[in-house]
């Protein structure tokens, strides 16, 4: 990880929603940056391989689930990124965090250039799925909270 991307989102609040080596990617970027992370995932091995030091705090059920996005604060969170899932699935999720809950920034991972440029319209972010996007989203996020 660059080393400009410490601390560059000192005290907000993100929440990864997934599973796997993506997400734990998303996960690590965020709490790397100065994020308090919060973690929601389907079972409690969503989010294995995250590192033994981290501080995010799991959730465990169905992200989709407006009631259990509160309950991992979603609400509160500056950002929520959806990761690991099918697109259509991150984009669910995403939405739900903007337009239901009111997460100023929401990011769904896909894969395809049509679930991309439903992203926009759709007033989320869209994310590629990789280590590298992972490691650049926080100083994005960064840029995208600058008033």
């Amino acid at each position: 990880m660059a080393a400009d991307s410490t601390n560059i989102l000192p005290s907000a609040r993100a929440v990864v929603a997934g599973r796997g080596p993506i997400a734990v990617a998303f996960a690590v970027a965020l709490e790397r940056a100065g994020c308090v992370v919060s973690l929601v995932g389907a079972t409690r091995t969503a989010f294995a391989g995250l590192p033994a030091g981290s501080r995010a705090r799991l959730t465990i059920g169905d992200a989709a689930d407006p009631a259990l996005l509160l309950r991992a604060g979603a609400d509160l969170a500056q950002v929520l990124v959806a990761v690991g899932e099918p697109d259509e699935r991150n984009v669910a999720v995403a939405l739900v965090a903007h337009r239901l809950l009111g997460t100023r920034i929401a990011a769904a991972g896909v894969g395809t250039s049509v679930h991309a440029a439903a992203c926009g319209p759709l007033g989320i972010e869209a994310v590629l799925a990789s280590e590298a996007e992972a490691s650049a989203f926080p100083a994005r996020v960064g840029a995208l909270l600058r008033p």
